[in-house]
């Protein structure tokens, strides 16, 4: 079952929507997987490139054959404000490639206190969920793999895994670089790194760079910080949903270890 809920956030003076998946006939508890881009997760209709993640179906396909437990997945949509909410850093060189129409100064944190401090709270109140870092999931891709990123260091009790995918930061290395030597990792975070090496969907060997060197300065910044980490490139991988989706298979069986 998948419900939409509009959730006042004081913090960030707005209503956000979130798309809440729970598995029919599991009363819980549940862990929980908090996902950005939520649009683009479940429902094609809304998508903004008209492909999704299908995580859910995913997740039903490891929680009917008994190898996971039952998971709560919290997709939090976007707003046309995307391309700071998710920044925890300068990201004015963004604005050299993409218009600055809905520009407003970068507030990744703010963004990730909402939901660590109203959104969590209210889902941790509303289901029967396993509170406690080991069971609470953070994920996203592109600049969602990079805000991800910022609340697994930033926030380590309170999320022990962690997915990285295809993280965009190119556009401010030195500021991705002062992020991860300002915070460490919990030794028993779990973060799983990924990237294409075709990002750039058309072979464009500085672009497709741009991101594989991103993702491996992550993992090699935290390769010796944490007990279990995942980091792979995968040949040909294109920016997009597909792609992302694609992976979900190997990110599951990852946090899911005992």
């Amino acid at each position: 079952m998948i419900k939409v809920y509009k959730i006042q956030s004081k913090l960030l003076n707005q209503k956000r929507n979130i798309s809440i998946y729970v598995p029919d006939n599991k009363k819980g508890p549940y862990k929980v997987l908090y996902m950005h881009d939520g649009q683009n997760l479940f429902f094609k209709e809304t998508s903004s490139y008209g492909e999704v993640w299908d995580v859910h179906t995913q997740y039903e396909r490891f929680l009917k054959a008994g190898l996971i437990e039952p998971h709560i997945i919290v997709g939090i949509d976007n707003t046309k404000y995307r391309m700071d909410e998710y920044c925890p850093f300068d990201n004015s060189n963004i604005y050299k490639e993409f218009s600055d129409d809905n520009r407003v100064p970068y507030y990744g944190d703010i963004y990730a206190r909402f939901i660590v401090e109203e959104l969590k709270p209210w889902v941790d109140k509303k289901f029967p969920t396993k509170p406690d870092k080991e069971n609470t999931l953070i994920s996203g891709s592109s600049l969602g793999g990079l805000i991800s990123l910022y609340m697994g260091l930033v926030y380590p009790n309170v999320f022990g895994s962690v997915g990285v995918f295809s993280t965009s930061a190119w556009w401010n290395v030195e500021g991705l670089d002062n992020l991860l030597n300002k915070y460490n990792p919990s030794i028993d975070q779990r973060y799983f790194i990924t990237c294409g090496s075709n990002e750039s969907g058309s072979h464009k060997s500085k672009a497709n760079k741009a991101y594989t060197n991103i993702s491996n300065m992550i993992y090699k910044s935290l390769e010796n910080k944490v007990n279990h980490i995942f980091y792979k490139i995968y040949e040909g991988g294109i920016h997009n949903e597909a792609f992302w989706a694609s992976q979900m298979s190997e990110f599951i069986q990852f946090t899911n270890q005992k």
